[in-house]
């Protein structure tokens, strides 16, 4: 096991992204932003998140979760590692501080919850989710619900979940059968139904999706008639129907408590407007799907840490596995991709906060031209939050368990071996690519996007803007690196403009081919059934084509980023950007027509 240590003050990239790479300055003029009182709050977070939580982690991902009268119990491992987060304030951090929280801005608790998820990836779903679920009441709730609420959030008290899956209904929300019953009193109800697969689920407060009585027959199958609830686990100390049936085994992530829960007649109050459950869940769940991604670049963090620390320390044939060629370039293929997520993710997150400060500025302007001006502005942070937050929860989960493998083939057999902190890695990081939206939801969903704005010129995650920020980008980047040779004729910057042209190049073949299909007779579909195929080849083209482009701009301030963006460029997104276009380019009328015949063997 790799020894203790501040996971901050230790990782040279996160110090740099946050002293180096955030523009303060814009931030700041929509809201406070003290890069100083956030660069200590994350060293402390860093220490206490690599010497406490990290040194209990191999225990709690042993020890079990209980469940006694419907009730979870929780081992004391996990009751010792919420103290610590409690005692940082980081169980609900971004929430105002009226109501108690720290008021941090969405990246810096992506940070923080970065380090967390490398110390120990099960555990710190519990204050990932707290604030995700406090976040969604205090922009949705009603005054009273988070004055009340919100404070026992922030202190600790309080523990969150969301309770979405049903047995019937995972991705398909529009099955959900949970209903809510009026009870005479505006926005309460009583809650009845059953939910699978929840995160926390012995917590204090839960957020609940479920179905309204009085549409509930006519609206079952459709996302119409849900609405979203808050449902405290007791009422003035009595309970309030709200159980634990069990706790689910898993394959990993086993210091997160994983429930089926039961509703019966659960007293719970409406939050926000009545049928709009699912839009507000979705508006939830992007921050949700940007933390999932932080979460698999902490486990891709930490099983790196112990595979570089361990092949520093092994010796075969004679020399330290570090000085054999093969494993010097496994752990380099780690590295870069690592960072590579990284550059990516921090300003994805950046771009939620800036949308969010410019749409209040926005409903408190009243002058046209002024308004204008801010909504071109926060177009554009929408639009980057919206097309990177698909794009890195299906590209960072992805990486994180192909080189998470790696990082265990380099312990050799003792990888394999139940003691070992890189096979706890290996078994969190599978969940990354399967929770809030599994991989292929999330890269057909940024097909979808790309290919509406292909055909209509306008969509929420329009994959062209990106390009054009890249594109526009890559004019103002100075510096030796950019010009530096690839090959004869060619640079760094013009790699990168070949592959975002060359991005731009499948998306008009596919709008093209789904106007062909169309007019030949196939319905939409079909056309959507066979076009999404080449979901996931479009969206790591997008995502690596924005990596490379954000580490040559790191490479501007950083020397050592030149070696990182060169390698990243050069060895791992040309090839995949090449090969992806020549897969989406065989896209034809009968593509699917070989899978019939091939799976009926």
């Amino acid at each position: 096991m790799v020894l203790p240590q501040n996971l901050y003050s230790s990782n040279a990239d996160r110090q740099f992204h946050l002293e180096e790479m955030i523009d303060w300055k814009s931030l700041g003029s929509l809201r406070p932003a003290d890069a100083e009182t956030y660069r200590s709050l994350l060293n402390t977070v860093g220490e206490v998140a690599g010497k406490s939580i990290a040194g209990r982690a191999q225990k709690n991902n042993e020890e079990k979760y209980a469940v006694k009268e419907g009730k979870l119990i929780w081992p004391q491992g996990i009751k010792d590692s919420y103290a610590d987060i409690v005692n940082l304030g980081l169980n609900a951090a971004t929430v105002d501080e009226k109501y108690g929280g720290l008021g941090l801005p969405f990246f810096v608790n992506m940070i923080a919850l970065e380090m967390l998820f490398q110390a120990d990836a099960g555990f710190a779903t519990i204050p990932g989710l707290q604030a995700g679920v406090a976040d969604l009441i205090e922009t949705f709730a009603s005054e009273e619900l988070k004055q009340k609420y919100l404070p026992l959030m922030t202190s600790g008290k309080y523990t969150g979940a969301m309770d979405l899956t049903e047995t019937q209904a995972g991705s398909d929300l529009g099955r959900v059968k949970t209903k809510a019953v009026a009870t005479g009193i505006e926005g309460v109800v009583l809650i009845d139904g059953e939910k699978i697969f929840i995160t926390n689920g012995g917590a204090d407060v839960h957020v609940v999706l479920a179905r309204d009585a009085e549409v509930y027959e006519q609206t079952m199958g459709s996302t119409k008639g849900i609405s979203l609830y808050l449902v405290p686990r007791e009422i003035e100390d009595q309970s309030n129907g709200v159980s634990v049936e069990r706790v689910e085994e898993k394959r990993g992530l086993h210091s997160s408590p994983t429930c089926a829960m039961r509703f019966e007649k659960a007293r719970g109050y409406r939050i926000g407007e009545k049928g709009k459950g699912i839009k507000y869940m979705f508006l939830l769940m992007n921050k949700a799907r940007l933390s999932i991604a932080a979460q698999a670049l902490g486990i891709l963090e930490g099983a790196y840490a112990e595979a570089f620390s361990y092949a520093q320390q092994r010796e075969q044939f004679g020399k330290k596995i570090t000085q054999h060629s093969l494993v010097q370039k496994m752990l380099e293929e780690i590295c870069v991709h690592k960072e590579a997520i990284r550059s990516a993710l921090y300003p994805a997150a950046f771009a939620v906060d800036m949308e969010e400060e410019l749409r209040k500025k926005i409903l408190a302007t009243d002058q046209p031209e002024k308004k204008q001006a801010l909504e071109e502005q926060a177009k554009q942070y929408s639009n980057r939050a919206a097309v990177l937050t698909f794009g890195l929860k299906y590209y960072a989960a992805e990486q994180a368990i192909a080189l998470t493998q790696k990082a265990l083939k380099i312990h050799g057999g003792m990888g394999y071996m139940q003691e070992t902190e890189v096979g706890r890695y290996l078994s969190d990081s599978l969940i990354t690519a399967i929770y809030e939206g599994t991989s292929e939801i999330q890269a057909s969903q940024l097909l979808d996007g790309a290919v509406k704005a292909q055909i209509f010129g306008t969509s929420r995650s329009d994959v062209r803007l990106l390009m054009d920020e890249v594109e526009q980008g890559l004019d103002c980047i100075v510096g030796d690196v950019v010009e530096d040779v690839v090959k004869e004729g060619t640079s760094l910057r013009g790699e990168l403009r070949k592959a975002s042209a060359l991005v731009r190049e499948v998306m008009e073949f596919l709008g093209h081919q789904v106007m062909h299909f169309t007019s030949e007779g196939m319905n939409e579909s079909e056309v959507a059934n066979l076009v999404v195929v080449k979901a996931k080849e479009l969206t790591e083209m997008t995502v690596e084509v924005y990596a490379g482009y954000q580490l040559l701009l790191q490479a501007q301030k950083n020397e050592r980023k030149k070696s990182v963006a060169k390698a990243f460029i050069t060895e791992e997104m040309l090839p995949n950007i090449l090969r992806n276009a020549r897969r989406i380019k065989n896209l034809k009328r009968d593509t699917l027509e070989k899978y019939d015949e091939i799976l009926s063997g």
